[in-house]
């Protein structure tokens, strides 16, 4: 599959994530509903659908490097078994992603219902992300080399953890809070 293929795909992922998220939150909530979620709700369920997304995409890619290996590098064609803490990341991944998936899916799904432990729930599982993704972004082989440059990689490594780490803070805010007493007041 060509760059432009995944590309699309993974566009296509996003928005049907998007638009499902949305069409559930409206189903659940009702258009008669006393109180619609804020930007804070929709935004966090919507996050940690893109979550789930990129948890299976990640899980694939650790799969994958435990059957076939992966890449030495970006012109390299030939393909590196994992070995030692490298391997454990991939196996720790590998087990992991299926239940963050599930974690992610059902704390977004008890959010939209206003269970109070939807907050719980989705804190977990980010803390799960964020645990693997520390762990990924110290024992991952780099791709531009040591010393500074690769100090550079192992950051970048540690950018996409502004996601769970989003959804763990817009989980909690005091709008999300309304929210779910908004279902306990009947209001």
């Amino acid at each position: 599959m060509t760059m432009v293929g995944v590309l699309g795909l993974v566009g296509a992922v996003v928005a049907v994530t998007v638009l499902v998220t949305v069409w559930l939150m409206r189903l659940y909530v009702g258009r008669s509903a006393p109180q619609r979620p804020g930007a804070a709700v929709t935004v966090t369920v919507v996050l940690a659908g893109l979550g789930v997304v990129a948890t299976v995409l990640g899980w694939l890619d650790a799969v994958s490097a435990l059957d076939h290996g992966y890449s030495a590098g970006f012109g390299e064609l030939s393909f590196v078994r994992p070995r030692g803490w490298l391997r454990g990341y991939y196996w720790s991944t590998a087990v992991a992603d299926p239940g963050v998936v599930v974690v992610l899916t059902g704390g977004a799904v008890l959010h939209v219902a206003r269970r109070r432990y939807g907050q719980v729930v989705l804190t977990v599982g980010c803390a799960v992300v964020i645990a693997l993704g520390i762990f990924g972004a110290v024992v991952r082989p780099d791709l531009v080399g040591s010393g500074p440059a690769g100090a550079v990689d192992r950051v970048a490594h540690l950018v996409p953890l502004g996601f769970p780490i989003t959804v763990i803070v817009l989980a909690w805010v005091p709008s999300a809070r309304r929210w779910y007493r908004s279902r306990l007041s009947g209001a």
